[in-house]
C-alpha cells in the first residue's frame, strides 16, 4: 500500500528515537551551513550572502519532516546567519521570518499539489518529470523566494542593520544566491536521497510524525 503525504498533524505513526536524532542533527547542520552562507561568500551583506549554503537544505528538511524541518530552519537561521554573525538577538528573531515562511508554504504546496497531480511531495523527480520542474521553478526557485528577500531583508532595513539604500543589492544577493543553491543542490539531493530515507522510513508522512 502506498504511503500517503499529507498535511496532517500526526500520521499515526510515532517518531523513532533514530528520527529524533536526525532532528537535532539537522539543526546542527543548518547552523553550520547558515553562518558559511554568511562569512564564506564573495558578497555579503549583514545575515545575507549571495551563496547561501543553507537554501537547499531548508527547504530538503522541511520536505522531508515538516515541522521539524521548520523548526531547524527558524533555529539555524537564528543562531547561524544571525547571533553567530553578531546580529542582535532581536534582530535575528526577525530576520530569520524570511527563511521560515517561504519553507512553510513550500511544505504546504507541495504536500497539496502533489496528491492531485502525480509529482513527489520531496521534489525527487524533478530531473525527470515536467511538471515536477515547472512546480520546483515557479514556486521555490522564484515565488517563496523573492517572498524570502523581501522578508528578511525587510527586517534588516527595519531593525536598523541595513541602511535603506541597501535594501536593493541585499535582496537581489538573497534571490540570486537562493536560485543558485536551489538549483544546483536540491534536485539531485532529493533524487538521491528521498529513496533513501523512504526505504527506511525516515519521513514525516503527517507534519510532525
Amino acid at each position: 500500500m502506498a504511503v500517503r503525504y499529507t498535511l496532517q498533524w500526526r500520521s499515526g505513526k510515532k517518531n523513532t528515537p533514530l528520527q529524533y536524532g536526525i532532528y537535532a542533527i539537522q539543526i546542527l547542520i543548518i547552523i553550520g551551513l547558515s553562518w558559511l552562507g554568511v562569512v564564506f561568500t564573495p558578497f555579503s551583506y549583514a545575515g545575507v550572502g549571495l551563496f547561501y549554503w543553507a537554501e537547499a537544505f531548508i527547504i530538503l528538511f522541511t520536505l522531508w519532516w515538516g515541522l521539524w524541518g521548520m523548526i531547524s530552519t527558524y533555529v539555524g537561521t537564528v543562531i547561524g546567519a544571525g547571533i553567530l554573525t553578531h546580529l542582535p538577538l532581536g534582530t535575528s528573531l526577525l530576520f530569520a521570518l524570511g527563511d521560515l515562511i517561504p519553507v512553510l508554504l513550500a511544505f504546504v504546496i507541495y504536500r497539496n499539489y502533489s496528491a492531485k497531480h502525480s509529482v513527489s511531495p520531496f521534489g525527487s523527480d524533478i530531473l525527470g518529470n515536467t511538471r515536477a520542474l515547472g512546480l520546483f521553478f515557479l514556486w521555490l526557485v522564484v515565488i517563496t523566494n523573492i517572498l524570502g528577500g523581501i522578508i528578511g531583508v525587510g527586517m534588516l532595513v527595519l531593525t536598523g542593520s541595513l541602511h535603506a539604500y541597501e535594501y536593493l543589492p541585499a535582496s537581489i544577493a538573497w534571490v540570486a544566491g537562493d536560485a543558485i543553491m536551489l538549483l544546483i543542490f536540491l534536485p539531485p539531493t532529493s533524487k538521491f536521497l528521498t529513496p533513501i530515507l523512504e526505504r527506511h522510513h525516515l519521513l514525516t508522512e503527517g507534519l510532525v510524525s
